[in-house]
């Protein structure tokens, strides 16, 4: 198949709108990843985004809409969901609803991009959109990232520039007292309930279904290994000891932080949780070209960082370490060939 990257013309916007009409996939930019768009009403399409991605079967979708009524014809909107949606849609706020018919859960949000917007109300439907990339991988910020990977396996990539936030959603489970954080994201705790909403963060639990993206498998990963330095003083000093005791191992050490430059090594250092947010996937996705180990310096774990942490803990597959902790082992099998 050859995959058409393009800009969101009205024509192109037309042509995305037809191809999900007739069950076809389209990657789209958001205001937080590029989505891999599929009609929410067509089981077939929905099948094709688990197979082009390569997703675990119970990983579930989040449902894109263009209104709360949208939202309505798909789940039960209590009155606080409609309070949540008439404050934060269209933005990076998911909310997990109780189902009209059976037993379970949908996850819907309101995208805040031109793009996504005129393409939902093209489509005329309500449109599944996981990040589209190859399950696992670092999200999109980019259309290029899109094509890298899913290119030959979709007809069209609408190419909106870069992406806002950088990291996906807040999804927030609204079935549950009090709210649940189900996934950190755009929206953060804090704001969520200097609003007013009582909310707690919750991990799945061993012998729960997942209702959100990213609560069950490895996310986010770069083709190389990568290990994070927990927050607090000392981390940069870790991170550069770190990376000094790499190279003398002949490894070539890449390290993505905020704040101050953390040494000569390829990296992404960052001046803020919102500008790290906004780069985290980009800089994976440049590192693991260059290097053999990425070493990451979490940020402190409350508003944006929150979700930067949520991001870094998947993508290392738990390999934290305090500040002052020595080399942990890395394993050489993971190394990009």
């Amino acid at each position: 198949m050859r995959t058409a990257l393009v800009e969101p013309s009205v024509g192109a916007l037309r042509l995305a709108g037809a191809i999900l009409r007739s069950g076809g996939l389209v990657a789209f930019p958001t205001e937080t990843v590029y989505g891999l768009g599929a009609s929410a009403l067509d089981a077939g399409a929905m099948a094709e985004v688990y197979a082009v991605k390569g997703r675990a079967a119970d990983n579930p979708l989040i449902v894109h809409v263009g209104s709360i009524s949208e939202a309505g014809a798909l789940g039960r909107v209590s009155t606080v969901a409609r309070a949540l949606a008439e404050r934060f849609w269209p933005g990076p706020l998911t909310l997990v609803l109780p189902r009209w018919r059976g037993e379970g859960t949908v996850a819907v949000r309101c995208p805040d991009h031109p793009v996504a917007q005129t393409l939902i109300a093209l489509a005329r439907r309500p449109l599944a959109a996981p990040s589209a990339n190859l399950s696992g991988r670092p999200s999109p910020t980019l259309a290029e990232h899109v094509m890298a990977e899913l290119g030959g396996e979709i007809p069209l990539i609408l190419d909106g520039g870069p992406t806002g936030y950088g990291v996906e959603s807040t999804v927030l489970d609204v079935t549950s007292t009090p709210l649940r954080i189900l996934r950190p994201g755009g929206v953060s705790q804090e704001l969520l309930a200097k609003e007013g909403f009582d909310v707690s963060v919750q991990p799945l639990r061993p012998d729960e279904m997942p209702r959100s993206p990213g609560q069950k498998y490895r996310h986010y990963a770069p083709s190389v290994p990568m290990v994070a330095v927990g927050p607090g003083a000392g981390g940069i000093e870790t991170i550069r000891a770190w990376a000094e005791k790499i190279q003398e191992a002949g490894r070539r050490p890449g390290v993505i932080a905020i704040g101050e430059a953390a040494g000569p090594w390829p990296g992404s250092i960052f001046p803020d949780e919102r500008a790290m947010a906004g780069g985290l996937f980009g800089a994976m996705r440049e590192l693991e070209a260059k290097v053999d180990v990425i070493l990451a310096l979490m940020p402190p774990e409350e508003g944006i960082g929150r979700a930067i942490a949520n991001r870094l803990e998947k993508a290392s597959a738990g390999r934290i370490y305090p500040p002052g902790h020595p080399l942990p082992d890395i394993p050489r099998g993971e190394d990009r060939s």
